[in-house]
């Protein structure tokens, strides 16, 4: 693997810092400024990374899911029963939410984000990269319902439930009845009542 250039770490690390603003300050109560105070560099600094906040935030966006959208395939390629697989991709998703670490953090702590785009490449990249990760989650299913471990229905079907229940999860972690449980427990539940409704 190449060694990543010092421009490349800087880039990582600036949008690693962003995604710990917008995560909990949100889109408008982030500023550039606020951005290069926490890492000690100044504004213009920050230009020559990244144009705007706007453009910052389409990076940290489309990263996110590149990175999600190889995490999740090298999941599925691993040779494993098809229900330990769905499992660790169910894990994935909460622990990257839990720690505020990437897309799935982001869709869920700033509803409506695809929203604030502009039209233009890098948009119909987020919305097809977008539309990756249930895809993946379907593809795992299909393959569960070949196998023979899921139940005989169509695996669009199934896999539409198991991402509706899991996008509910991650949209509700922080209610009294889900935010007092430890993390781990959760998972385990969480992965209990997928894998068990979904059985052949």
């Amino acid at each position: 693997m190449a060694e990543e250039s010092t421009y490349e770490r800087k880039r990582r690390e600036i949008i690693a810092t962003a995604l710990d603003l917008f995560s909990t300050r949100g889109f408008e109560g982030t500023t550039l400024e606020a951005v290069a105070e926490v890492l000690g560099y100044t504004k213009p600094a920050l230009y020559y990374y990244f144009k705007s906040k706007e453009d910052l935030f389409r990076s940290l966006i489309l990263d996110s899911l590149k990175e999600a959208e190889t995490r999740l395939r090298n999941i599925v390629a691993r040779r494993a029963p098809v229900g330990d697989r769905l499992c660790d991709v169910i894990h994935l998703l909460l622990d990257d939410h839990l720690s505020r670490r990437g897309y799935f953090s982001i869709s869920h702590v700033l509803p409506g984000f695809k929203e604030r785009m502009l039209g233009g490449p890098e948009r119909e990249e987020i919305e097809r990269l977008s539309g990756k990760i249930p895809s993946i989650i379907m593809e795992l299913i299909a393959e569960g319902v070949d196998s023979g471990d899921f139940m005989d229905e169509d695996p669009k079907i199934i896999g539409g439930i198991v991402f509706g229940m899991i996008s509910g999860v991650l949209m509700h972690i922080s209610i009294p009845a889900l935010s007092s449980i430890d993390h781990d427990r959760l998972k385990s539940r969480l992965d209990r009542i997928v894998i068990k409704g979904i059985s052949a």
